[in-house]
């Protein structure tokens, strides 16, 4: 005789609805979240890579021309003569676009210092003391870069 389950109307049911999943599904979960953690820190590291020798390249006096000359003469097929006189054109124009830039640069630089002393008397004493280091820390790097245009455009006093 064939002995029947005492409720044979109770579902069968899976070990992994009733408890902690298997471990090879968590081994794959963890196996996902580390490749995503390992492609999100190789995408940002690569895009901070990239980033920073683009604004360098542009703060560079001469090296946007001479980058543009180069990939004109691969793109368009440009002879070396070509590609000369296209980079001289360039560089004289980078010149007299950091001549332009030079010459609102005395006016910008007067409002940054009637914001910085706008913000200060807002603020207490010691607040306006850090405030005003804070500020000129920033203005210190925001100055070097300015002079990169005053020399392109020739001007080297500060």
């Amino acid at each position: 005789m064939t002995e029947q389950p005492a409720d044979a109307s109770a579902p069968i049911v899976p070990s992994a609805v009733c408890g902690r999943p298997p471990r090879s599904r968590r081994r794959t979960i963890l196996l996902g979240l580390a490749i995503l953690a390992c492609g999100f820190i190789l995408g940002a590291g690569v895009t901070v890579v990239a980033v920073v020798r683009i604004v360098d390249m542009i703060h560079t006096p001469g090296e946007v021309p001479k980058r543009i000359s180069e990939r004109m003469q691969s793109k368009f097929d440009l002879t070396d003569q070509e590609t000369e006189k296209i980079r001289a054109i360039l560089a004289r124009r980078e010149k007299a676009i950091g001549a332009h830039l030079m010459s609102v640069y005395p006016g910008v630089e007067r409002e940054l210092n009637e914001a910085r002393e706008e913000v200060a008397d807002t603020l207490t004493p010691e607040q306006a003391r850090e405030w005003r280091e804070w500020f000129d820390h920033r203005q210190k790097k925001w100055k070097r870069k300015w002079l990169k245009y005053r020399q392109a455009a020739g001007k080297t006093k500060e």
